[in-house]
């Protein structure tokens, strides 16, 4: 068991699952992440240029190392559809050996 590592928790939202489906190859393409899970049927609300917006989402969890932040960042701009796409890292406590060791070989 491994709680010293980099290994963080990517979010970012999309309108469609071609567009999530897009961002996630080109990212695993690119070694930029590990993994990308997509969750459908997100149901989100928000503000949006004053007006009250909501849609359904899909979600995509990445999991990748902070040295990739910025790459990441420059090729989801490039691929996301919405003008200002969701892009949230969080920190991991904990994450077990064998799965840190896979994605440091893969994207670390």
């Amino acid at each position: 068991m491994t709680t010293e590592n980099n290994l963080n928790v990517l979010l970012c939202n999309t309108g469609s699952l071609k567009n999530a489906e897009i961002l996630a190859t080109v990212l695993v393409k690119a070694k930029l992440i590990a993994c990308a899970n997509i969750i459908h049927n997100v149901s989100s609300i928000y503000e949006w240029k004053g007006k009250i917006e909501q849609r359904s989402e899909y979600t995509i969890i990445m999991k990748t190392f902070s040295k990739n932040f910025n790459k990441l960042e420059e090729l989801i701009l490039k691929h996301h559809e919405d003008e200002v796409p969701e892009i949230i890292a969080l920190s991991s406590n904990y994450v077990y050996d064998k799965y840190l060791n896979w994605a440091e070989d893969y994207c670390g």
